[in-house]
């Protein structure tokens, strides 16, 4: 069900405009261990633009290769762990793909683990220092990309 109400609709971009002040504010020395969930794409690239450039990270070449990919996703989580971090979460069915409007079909543990394994190669095409995939009843649950 997709939800049009104007009001719900404006506060979504409150909502998104408050996650890239957070990353905003973490990057400018708020923090240096906080991670936020990104639920959009759009909001996604806004948070990479703001974190630019770190050492090898460079967040127009993140924003680029994982946003044209964002819709594969369920999720992702943007943070800092003294240095740039992404947690790529891969999706159980087509419904909790980002911005789905599929039903709740199961997604193929293959197609599950190839995606992992393209995120991994991304990972590394992007220079991330650290790349890993975590489980979750022996299925790929997210795969982590750390830049130092």
């Amino acid at each position: 069900m997709t939800i049009t109400s104007p009001e719900i609709q404006a506060q979504r971009r409150t909502a998104n405009d408050q996650t890239v002040e957070f990353v905003r504010l973490g990057y400018a020395g708020a923090s240096l261990d906080f991670r936020t969930q990104v639920m959009d794409v759009d909001t996604f690239r806004r948070c990479m633009e703001v974190i630019g450039g770190y050492n090898s990270f460079s967040g127009t070449a993140v924003a680029e290769t994982v946003g044209g990919i964002f819709g594969e996703l369920m999720h992702v989580d943007v943070g800092r762990e003294c240095s740039v971090v992404l947690y790529l979460y891969l999706p159980f069915t087509a419904q909790q793909r980002a911005g789905s409007r599929e039903g709740c079909i199961p997604i193929p543990d293959k197609d599950r683990e190839a995606l992992a394994g393209d995120l991994c190669r991304i990972g590394r095409q992007l220079h991330a220092d650290e790349i890993s995939i975590e489980n979750h009843d022996g299925r790929p649950y997210y795969v982590r990309l750390w830049w130092d």
